[in-house]
């Protein structure tokens, strides 16, 4: 469990209120007659705080917005409605005059390979974050955060991981290395879409293990989310 956060603390995250509609095609039909839009409620009144260094689960059926709700904390989908506010600012706002907000938040894939570019090395993914954020200046002090970020995800000895491809690596492996790549920029919020949900059931345990560990040394929040099924789902036919 988290440490106890002081009551005048503010927090990492808060969202209030947020709604999330998208639009369905009318057609041309529907367009000339002038039909009213309908709506797909994505996201409708969600409200929540996150703490610094917790974790905070959205749990859910599949479909229910969880992702639409990830990807609008991200700042990748704009809000209908209601407001997101990281760090004390309005997320959205600010990432419109202030694009470097970005890399204190960051994403873990749901699908460990469909994350990874297949032409490049583990070393080129891991280090992207840092090119494209331009930080660290040196090709030789970007390697040194890369090996130490490998390292710190339990990919050791770091150098035999640096020149392989996503397709010689296993799912787990695979994983700790998008989890490298969101790491890299020293982020303040992971947001974690189903971080496990593609993995071996024997691999998961490390992974979420791994996760609580990085949360507890670096003191990062973590905003996960989680399917479940009906039970009606779950129950053999014929059962009672």
């Amino acid at each position: 469990m988290s440490a106890p956060i002081p009551p005048d603390q503010t927090p990492l995250l808060e969202v209030a209120g947020l709604v999330k509609y998208f639009p369905i095609k009318r057609g041309i039909i529907g367009a000339l007659q002038r039909r009213q839009r309908r709506m797909v409620r994505a996201v409708d009144h969600v409200s929540f705080q996150l703490q610094r260094g917790e974790v905070l689960a959205l749990v859910g059926e599949s479909g229910c917005g969880k992702t639409t709700t990830a990807l609008t904390v991200l700042g990748l989908v704009e809000p209908s409605a209601g407001r997101v506010v990281f760090e004390g600012r309005p997320l959205h706002e600010t990432l419109r005059r202030d694009r470097s907000l970005r890399r204190a938040i960051q994403m873990i894939f749901q699908d460990p390979y469909e994350a990874l570019n297949p032409r490049m090395t583990v070393g080129q993914i891991v280090a992207e974050p840092l090119e494209v954020h331009h930080l660290l200046s040196s090709a030789a002090a970007r390697r040194e955060r890369v090996l130490a970020t490998l390292e710190e995800v339990g990919l050791r000895p770091a150098a035999e991981f640096l020149h392989r491809r996503p397709h010689e690596l296993s799912g787990g492996q695979r994983q700790r290395v998008v989890i490298a790549g969101a790491l890299v920029t020293e982020p303040h919020l992971l947001v974690a879409d189903e971080p496990v949900s593609m993995l071996d059931v024997s691999i998961r345990a490390e992974i979420l293990m791994l996760l609580n560990e990085l949360r507890k040394r670096r003191g990062i929040s973590i905003l996960s989310s989680r399917t479940i099924w009906p039970l009606r789902h779950s129950l053999p036919t014929g059962s009672q």
